[in-house]
C-alpha cells in the first residue's frame, strides 16, 4: 500500500484582506513525493483546495466554477465535489456511482472549491490507493509578506531578472525569468487578479515600470517582503483561464492567460464553419513505420483496423457526418501531413488512433488512455510522446520539427486555445464510453506533447487503445469483438460530444 501523509504547515499569508480569510499550505507527501496544497481553517477544521490538490499531484480534473463543481479523476476512481453541498459522489472504474454525505459541506472561496479533509480521508485512501494520515495542528502564520523597509535582491536567494507580457490573439503570455531555479510557486485568481507568490525571491520595482500590458493583462503590480515577493496580474473581463508552467531548467515561469473568445469568432468567421459535419480518423504509423511491435503483432495494423471499424460505425449511426482518413491502407504518412489532411478535409474533430507498449512486460501495464496536446505532466506521458514523435526519423526532412520544450508547447496551446475546451470535453466522453462499452481498463485523460496533434486546427484527441505488450490487451485489440466494442464506444462518445458542441455554439 502506498503511504500518503498530510502535514499542514504555515506557509502563506492571507489572500485578499477584504475577505479576512487566512490561507495556508498543506504539505502532502505521497510515494516519496511532496507537494504543498492550498488550504484554510474554519472552526479548527482544515479545508483543502480540490483543484490545487489535483494540479500538485497531477490528477486529471474537471472544474465548473459557475456551478461550484470539481471532479477529481484518479486512475481508478472519480470523486465529485460540489460547493455548499455535503453530498460527495465516488465512482470506481467500471462500477456504479455512490453518493454519501459528510458532516460538513464543501465551500467555495475566491472561485475555488475547498473540502474538509478529515471527513474524506478514507475516500482519499481509496482514490490514492494507500493509507492517508495528516497532522491536525495548524499553526497560524504571521504576515510573512509584510513589506521590508528597503528590500534588495541580495536579501533573498533568488531574483527576478526579467518580466514581460506578450500579447497573443487568444490572450497573453507572461514571462518571468529568474537568476536561479525556482522550486515552486503559489498562485490563485481572485476577482480577475492573478496573485503569484514566489518564496525567497526579490525584484527591482523598476521592472514593473517597463512592463507594457497586452491581451487580457491590464496591469502588473508587486512587492518584495521578508519571505519573498508577491506579483498581482490584473486581468480584463475577457479573461477565461490560465496555466503556470516552469521551463525545463525552472529558471523561467511561463503563464498563459486565455481569453474566453473563440479565435475563429474573433476573426469574424461565421458559425457555419463550426457545423459538425466531418470527422477525421488518423490511424497512427503505417508503411515503413510499424509503431510498437510485440511478437507478430504490429501497432500500425491494429490502428488501421480499428480506425476503419470506427469509420464504418460512424457512417451507419451518423449518416449526416462525413468520415475522412489520413490513411486507409498500409502507407507511411508524415506527421505534419496528417494535420494538413485534417484541415483540408474540413474536419471538426480529429482522432489519432494508437496502441501503447512498454519495454518491461513484467510491469503488467494495461488499459486505454486519452491524450490532449499539452506539455506532459508525468515522465510516463513524456516518454509516450517521445516514442510517438520518433516516427519523424522516417521522414525526408525531420529538421522541420522544433524541440518540444514546455515553452514551444505553450505557444502551440495558445494558438489552439479555441479548441481546447472541446478537446477536453471529447476526451472525457471517450473515457466514460470506454469504461461502459469495452473490456479495457480506462486509465483516464492525460496530456503530452504529440506532434501529430499540433497541425490539426480543430478539437483533437490521441487515443492509446491499450498495451500490445500486455497479452490480455493484445488479444482484445486484435479480436473482432474487441475492435467492434472500441468502435461502438467511440461513436457513443462522438454522439455525446456533438450534442455538447451544438449546445455551446447555440449559446454563443
Amino acid at each position: 500500500m502506498r503511504k500518503t501523509t498530510f502535514v499542514i504547515v504555515a506557509a502563506l499569508a492571507a489572500i485578499g484582506a477584504a475577505r479576512a480569510q487566512e490561507f495556508y499550505q498543506l504539505r502532502v507527501t505521497a510515494g516519496g513525493e511532496t507537494a504543498e496544497v492550498a488550504c484554510f481553517q474554519r472552526n479548527n477544521l482544515p479545508f483543502v483546495s480540490a483543484v490545487d490538490l489535483a494540479r500538485k499531484f497531477k490528477i486529471n480534473y474537471y472544474e465548473n466554477e459557475e456551478r461550484g463543481k470539481v471532479e477529481l479523476k484518479f486512475p481508478d476512481h472519480t470523486l465529485k465535489l460540489t460547493a455548499k453541498n455535503a453530498f460527495v459522489v465516488l465512482t470506481p472504474s467500471g462500477e456504479s456511482s455512490r453518493a454519501f454525505q459528510i458532516p460538513v459541506r464543501c465551500l467555495q472561496l475566491h472561485n475555488e472549491l475547498f473540502f474538509p479533509i478529515p471527513y474524506l480521508d478514507e475516500t482519499l485512501e481509496r482514490c490514492f490507493g494507500g493509507e492517508v494520515s495528516y497532522d491536525p495542528k495548524v499553526i497560524k502564520p504571521a504576515d510573512v509578506f509584510a513589506e521590508t523597509t528597503d528590500p534588495t535582491p541580495s536579501e533573498h536567494a533568488n531574483e527576478i531578472v526579467n518580466l514581460a507580457v506578450e500579447e497573443k490573439r487568444n490572450g497573453a503570455l507572461v514571462r518571468i525569468e529568474l537568476a536561479k531555479p525556482l522550486p515552486g510557486a503559489y498562485h490563485v485568481v481572485v476577482n480577475n487578479t492573478l496573485k503569484l507568490v514566489l518564496a525567497d525571491v526579490a525584484f527591482d520595482p523598476a521592472l514593473l515600470d517597463r512592463v507594457a500590458p497586452g491581451g487580457v493583462v491590464t496591469q502588473i503590480l508587486g512587492k518584495t517582503g521578508d519571505a519573498g515577493c508577491e506579483l498581482y496580474v490584473n486581468l480584463s473581463n475577457e479573461f477565461g483561464s490560465y496555466e503556470v508552467l516552469p521551463s525545463k531548467d525552472k529558471k523561467t515561469l511561463l503563464i498563459t492567460l486565455h481569453s474566453r473568445v473563440l479565435e475563429d469568432v474573433a476573426e469574424g468567421v461565421g458559425k457555419e464553419r463550426w457545423v459538425f459535419d466531418t470527422i477525421v480518423l488518423d490511424p497512427g504509423h503505417g508503411g515503413v513505420d510499424p509503431g510498437a511491435v510485440s511478437g507478430s503483432l504490429y501497432e500500425k495494423d491494429i490502428n488501421l483496423d480499428v480506425s476503419l471499424k470506427i469509420g464504418d460505425a460512424i457512417e451507419r449511426e451518423m449518416p449526416d457526418v462525413r468520415v475522412a482518413y489520413t490513411r486507409e491502407t498500409d502507407v507511411f504518412v508524415e506527421l505534419h501531413e496528417r494535420g494538413k489532411i485534417a484541415n483540408e478535409k474540413g474536419g471538426k474533430l480529429f482522432i489519432s488512433v494508437h496502441c501503447n507498449a512498454t519495454p518491461d512486460r513484467s510491469t503488467g501495464a494495461d488499459g486505454v488512455e486519452f491524450y490532449l496536446l499539452r506539455p506532459g505532466r508525468t515522465q510516463e506521458a513524456v516518454e509516450i510522446a517521445e516514442f510517438e514523435n520518433s516516427v519523424v526519423k522516417f521522414e525526408e526532412n525531420p529538421d522541420r520539427y522544433e524541440e518540444l520544450t514546455v515553452e514551444n508547447f505553450i505557444f502551440v496551446s495558445m494558438a489552439r486555445s479555441a479548441y481546447m475546451q472541446y478537446s477536453e470535453k471529447f476526451a472525457e466522453y471517450l473515457d466514460v464510453a470506454f469504461r461502459k462499452e469495452t473490456s479495457l481498463r480506462a486509465r483516464g485523460v492525460k496530456q503530452a506533447g504529440f506532434w501529430v496533434l499540433v497541425g490539426a486546427s480543430m478539437p483533437s484527441v490521441l487515443v492509446e487503445l491499450g498495451f500490445i505488450t500486455n497479452p490480455s490487451d493484445a488479444a482484445y485489440l486484435r479480436s473482432e469483438r474487441g475492435q467492434e466494442e472500441i468502435a461502438r464506444a467511440t461513436v457513443e462518445a462522438i454522439k455525446e460530444f456533438r450534442e455538447y458542441y451544438d449546445r455551446v455554439l447555440q449559446s454563443e
